[in-house]
Parts: C-alpha cells; sequence; structure tokens
C-alpha cells in the first residue's frame, strides 16, 4: 500500500499543531511530547489486553 508523502507530511504538520510531537527540521527526526508519550503508552497498553482476550476466548 502506498501514501503519498504529502499525506503523511500534513498528518505530521497536524500532531504538531495540536502540540503532540515536534519536528527537527534537519534530519527528518520526531521527537514525541512527553504527555502524549504517556497516552500512547497507556493507549497501547489497553490494546494488548483487549488483544490477549480475543485470543484467550477463542
Amino acid at each position: 500500500m502506498d501514501v503519498a508523502r504529502t499525506h503523511i507530511n500534513k498528518l505530521l504538520a497536524a500532531a504538531r499543531d495540536q502540540g503532540w510531537l515536534t519536528l527537527e527540521p534537519r534530519g527528518g527526526q520526531m521527537l514525541l511530547e512527553p504527555g502524549f508519550h504517556q497516552r500512547l503508552q497507556h493507549w497501547i497498553a489497553l490494546e494488548l489486553v483487549w488483544t490477549w482476550w480475543l485470543v484467550r476466548a477463542a
């Protein structure tokens, strides 16, 4: 599946505008803001638990 570079750039700019990450002008690095990083970790943990329950029930 291909995704246009323009689409990715728009998504990253929107995330930057929301204060979720910082885009480094050189090198193309993204730095997640600490609060956003914590929310991502919590969301991933919930997804893993939900998936574990699905596998267990199968």
